[in-house]
């Protein structure tokens, strides 16, 4: 019973002591609380571009030893240099995309781009129109409460031919 009231007593007094050390480091001004929060915010966008840097900076230094130290043949050689360079095209592409992708304003720009992008090449290869040659003989006719067809019964030469003598 007493170990419990010990440790509870610890506990009690080691929470205190940080919430006023929390409490007494909080106290920025409105524009220090501004700047940490962009900081945090920059070091989240950039951490993943970090990471494709630092793969362009080993592949620089792996293809350098490779060349002095291990590749003799022109044959070698080239397979090399074309490895090299295509690591590197692939990490650039990854530090522009990492870049993009955690910008906010960017990822959106992006994101609308890519859509508008998508609806014209689905337009352009997937809607193809048809004319319909024949009317589908399951389609209803609208009637009145009495049954009666709402449309026009008039054929449709009557209707033309009644137009060319209103116009002459």
């Amino acid at each position: 019973m007493q170990t419990s009231k010990i440790l509870s007593a610890i506990t009690f007094h080691n929470q205190q002591r940080y919430n006023k050390r929390i409490f007494a480091q909080s106290r920025h001004t409105l524009t220090e609380s501004y700047q940490l929060s962009e900081n945090v915010r920059t070091g989240k966008q950039l951490a993943p571009t970090f990471l494709f840097h630092f793969i362009n900076t080993i592949t620089v230094a792996l293809l350098c030893i490779t060349l002095i130290y291990f590749v003799e043949t022109e044959l070698s050689k080239s397979f090399t240099l074309v490895v090299f360079f295509q690591t590197v095209a692939i990490a650039n592409l990854g530090i522009i995309t990492t870049i993009i992708r955690n910008h906010p304003i960017l990822n959106r720009k992006a994101v609308n781009v890519c859509k508008n992008f998508k609806t014209k090449m689905c337009r352009m290869f997937f809607s193809e129109t048809h004319p319909e040659n024949s009317v589908g003989a399951n389609i209803q006719i609208p009637t009145t409460i009495n049954g009666k067809s709402l449309i026009n019964t008039i054929g449709i030469e009557d209707h033309f031919s009644n137009l060319q003598a209103s116009w002459n």
